[in-house]
């Protein structure tokens, strides 16, 4: 995972990083474990808007239509989590 690469990793790290500070116990060792894995399906969704985005391009729609969804992706692929949608 490199956290540079979008926003969402640096928080998956971010949180492994305070998990750890908490006492050892095998609730923290499952805990830390189950958000690392989040790396997982965070990385499948974000291949997978690239990939909506590659194919809106090759779509005919109206200038319009394409912005919203253009916007839509970049909102979920960009880390904008805790932000809201652009309209």
């Amino acid at each position: 995972m490199n956290i540079l690469e979008h926003p969402i990793y640096k928080d998956i790290y971010d949180l492994c990083v305070e998990i750890e500070k908490l006492p050892a116990s095998e609730q923290q060792t499952k805990v830390v474990t189950m958000a690392s894995a989040l790396e997982q399906p965070v990385s499948k969704l974000l291949d997978e808007i690239k990939r909506l985005k590659t194919d809106l391009l090759n779509v005919r729609v109206t200038p319009k239509e394409g912005e919203r969804v253009l916007r839509t992706c970049d909102y979920a692929g960009n880390g904008m989590h805790s932000q809201g949608m652009p309209m």
